[in-house]
């Protein structure tokens, strides 16, 4: 068992020696980071646990878990909650495990998916259909079931969720018109990993209008840039060690990474002129690093913010409107747990 490991970690130091001699990989320096000032808190939750925030019109659309309820809606004005809604259920407005689908084209409502169920929903913020949950489009057979989407006029880009040995695919891009889909390779591609689309699985950001896609990792220093043939145009780490090293899981089973010393992960929020990616790092389960990159939609470094070290992993938003990053913070004290909805300034950084 033991030269099996070291046969396994040693094609993994092989591996990404391939990759950096790829003249497309490049290197990011993030020590110049702006520190972020204290946040403006905007609702706190004793009882709830909030995972997911998007704002459209000074409304707070939030996911939360472990509740009957699957949104609850805030006005970040007034700093009050507007209505609890979405049932576990599979009745028409029920949900059951939905995720937000970014898009940069649409302004007047929320789109999710609810893979349980088989379903995109849309909820608008205004008129008189506000805070309902209503039928979207159908889900693309063809992409189901998926994860982390991105939505456009013409475009959806998805990822896989069915974990299969026999995965080639990092993410998919379907064409809304023909119904057409182009599977993109995965990059970094380690092959030694028994279950690519999940230790390689990817966060997507989709800009049609650009003809971009951001894809950050969930389980490398990351990101790759992408046009809508497919096509990969450069990728960008953030560290030497970016590949984490391979390891078996505790059964002996299956070749995984090596993520109980050290873990790093991404996630991203497209906006029309910028894709911001919220970048973290865990060394023996405590966040060591927490930043908030901006990029343009060439994947060029505009600048990177220092985040907090409380701010949740992956539940954050950009309204370019008002400059600000809306996030989730997690506080424990007393035996009392507490998550608070927070805003960042970036005016004048």
């Amino acid at each position: 068992m033991k030269s099996l490991i070291c046969l396994a970690l040693l094609c993994a130091f092989v591996s990404c020696s391939e990759q950096k001699e790829d003249n497309t990989l490049i290197y990011y320096d993030l020590s110049q980071s702006v520190s972020l000032n204290e946040p403006e808190i905007i609702f706190g939750f004793e009882d709830r646990y909030p995972i997911r925030i998007t704002v459209k019109d000074s409304i707070a659309i939030i996911i939360e878990a472990k509740n009957n309820s699957s949104f609850i809606t805030l006005d970040i004005n007034k700093k009050e909650v507007l209505k609890y809604f979405g049932n576990y259920g599979n009745g028409p407005e029920d949900v059951v495990g939905p995720e937000f689908i970014s898009s940069v084209d649409i302004d007047d409502f929320v789109i999710f998916e609810d893979v349980n169920l088989g379903r995109i929903r849309k909820i608008n913020v205004k008129g008189e259909d506000r805070f309902k949950i209503k039928k979207f489009i159908d889900y693309p057979l063809e992409i189901f079931p998926g994860s982390e989407m991105s939505l456009s006029s013409n475009f959806i880009v998805s990822r896989t969720i069915q974990i299969s040995k026999e995965e080639t695919s990092m993410f998919h891009i379907y064409n809304r018109n023909d119904s057409s889909v182009i599977d993109v390779g995965f990059y970094p591609d380690v092959k030694e990993l028994s279950h690519r689309n999940d230790a390689l699985a990817a966060r997507l950001a989709l800009n049609e209008s650009k003809n971009r896609i951001i894809a950050g990792m969930v389980h490398v220093d990351m990101f790759s840039l992408f046009d809508l043939s497919g096509k990969r145009l450069k990728s960008v780490y953030f560290s030497d060690d970016y590949i984490p090293p391979l390891t078996w899981d505790d059964d002996g089973k299956y070749v995984i990474f090596d993520s109980k010393k050290r873990s790093v992960g991404t996630s991203l929020c497209p906006a029309n002129d910028f894709c911001y990616l919220h970048r973290w790092e865990c060394v023996n389960d405590e966040t060591v690093k927490n930043h908030l990159i901006q990029l343009d939609w060439d994947g060029n470094l505009v600048k990177s913010y220092i985040v907090p070290n409380d701010t949740e992993a992956g539940g954050f938003c950009i309204d370019e409107k008002s400059k600000k990053m809306y996030a989730i913070k997690h506080a424990v004290t007393d035996d009392n747990e507490t998550f608070y909805v927070v805003a960042y300034s970036l005016e004048g950084l």
